[in-house]
């Protein structure tokens, strides 16, 4: 949840606004141990505190011209959001209609009728709930300004992106008093696709964000406009749309963009140099023992060999969450408290945090851990209980190549996997690659392909929607 805010001066030397966060409450975890060193509470081996939230599709009344009658089917997608230290600040909540809903003109009433639907879900989700200490960037049409569903949206950490937003100057009177209203109701605001005109000028004096597409500019014209919107709009924070790689990354960094979007954090880029290290090879030899199943004298003689693993584990097992009578001093016990099974995810979120990370690592560790729980979560009616931890696994490591700057089979090489677990990872074939290739794709823009791997997989809308916000709020709760 939001805390309050107060001003400070960014880098750049202009005035933002500082925003204060409170964690979430602790809930009960699925077993698998949080990677903070701190204390929590019911996390060993218990399920979700409350229900999943449910996602409907709705057939929204929409004002000013007729709308398609039939349900709107779609699917909601998602894109990670980070600052400029590499964490993750927020996601993009989109919606993606599906291929059998099709309009031929986009008219203002159609464009409003989406956006309804999009706000309708994100209601759905409790959003309040799945942001935690994240931002939520919503797009809405400027003709969905002045719609009714903003008074029961939740106002702190929302972002109302508003597309298209050249579009505004076609009716300014109007649109900037609603802009000005949804601010006073404590949303923050952001444009996108505006264009460089004296007219809009009174739309960015009132809005906290503008969002740049910068694979649309040269090095150049891109100085230019960042130069010219943080000199004239001072308050004004900067997100970089559609940012490919870390190159181009560091490069919008030193730009003095506040806010990073784009493929650049689940994108393997083969000339980086691999990062294997020696707590890398630790981890490895852990879960292969665990793979095999090894004696627990084996297991410890590993930890042993490492105190500061050694040190994490028994820090998480005597958390007040453990419900333990006496403290645990021994690997042994430790072991035998958690069990192996959970040990082995506890050690997989391990290889995304442990040792000297890369200051990206704990956002692609949180995105990996919204595959392994999606995947997991689309196989609960084709698979037996004791097959859904392959389907984690699966979607946890089909960063791995991501994270260690090698190739997949290569960094499976590291690993003792089944057949079927490699064939999913590196070729997408098999039993469990339909559902990987889905939870994938929820990240991604192809409505027609995420229609076609629902159906591959025997799901409809609802259910992949209520999967994805699952996996998010697993996710977080797990990062809290």
């Amino acid at each position: 949840m939001f805390g309050q805010q107060d001003s400070h001066t960014h880098a750049s030397g202009k005035q933002v606004q500082r925003v204060s966060y409170t964690s979430l409450d602790e809930s009960k975890l699925d077993g698998l141990a949080p990677l903070k060193e701190i204390d929590h509470s019911d996390l060993l081996g218990q399920g979700l505190a409350s229900p999943s939230p449910t996602v409907s599709p709705v057939k929204p009344s929409v004002e000013g011209g007729a709308v398609p009658a039939e349900t709107v089917q779609s699917f909601i997608c998602r894109e990670p959001m980070l600052d400029s230290s590499g964490r993750m600040a927020g996601y993009e909540f989109m919606l993606r209609k599906s291929p059998g809903h099709k309009v031929r003109l986009e008219t203002r009433a159609v464009l409003r009728l989406y956006d309804e639907v999009l706000l309708r879900n994100v209601m759905d989700m409790d959003i309040g709930r799945l942001l935690g200490s994240r931002l939520a960037f919503i797009g809405i049409s400027p003709a969905s300004l002045g719609c009714r569903l903003f008074e029961d949206l939740p106002k702190k950490g929302v972002v109302l992106v508003i597309r298209s937003a050249s579009e505004l100057i076609d009716n300014p009177e109007e649109t900037l008093a609603n802009l000005i209203a949804l601010k006073e109701k404590g949303f923050l605001i952001a444009l996108e696709d505006f264009s460089d005109v004296p007219e809009m000028s009174q739309f960015l004096q009132v809005v906290d964000l503008a969002i740049i597409d910068v694979s649309s500019e040269d090095s150049q014209r891109l100085r230019h406009m960042v130069d010219s919107l943080c000199s004239q709009y001072l308050w004004i924070r900067l997100i970089a749309k559609n940012v490919e790689s870390t190159e181009a990354y560091d490069a919008c960094r030193k730009l003095r963009f506040d806010y990073f979007q784009g493929p650049f954090l689940t994108r393997l880029e083969e000339l980086e140099q691999p990062r294997v290290g020696a707590n890398h090879i630790r981890l490895f030899e852990l879960l292969n023992l665990i793979q095999k199943d090894a004696d627990i004298t084996e297991l410890v003689n590993v930890f042993k060999l490492d105190p500061m693993l050694t040190y994490k584990f028994l820090r998480y097992i005597n958390s007040v969450g453990g419900g333990l009578v006496m403290k645990v001093v021994a690997i042994e016990h430790a072991i035998a408290v958690l069990g192996q099974k959970k040990l082995y995810r506890w050690l997989t979120l391990l290889l995304y945090s442990g040792g000297t990370a890369h200051p990206q690592d704990r956002a692609l560790m949180e995105n990996a851990m919204v595959r392994g729980r999606m995947t997991e979560t689309l196989g609960r009616e084709a698979f037996s209980p004791g097959e859904l931890d392959n389907l984690f696994i699966v979607g946890f490591f089909s960063l791995l190549d991501v994270l260690l700057r090698v190739p997949m089979g290569k960094a499976l090489a590291y690993l003792n996997l089944s057949e079927e677990l490699i064939q999913a990872l590196v070729h997408q074939e098999g039993r469990y690659a339909p559902y990987l290739k889905l939870a994938i794709a929820c990240e991604q823009f192809e409505p027609e392909r995420i229609a076609e791997l629902a159906a591959d997989c025997g799901l409809d809308v609802q259910k992949v929607n209520i999967a994805h916000i699952d996996a998010m709020l697993w996710a977080l709760e797990v990062e809290q």
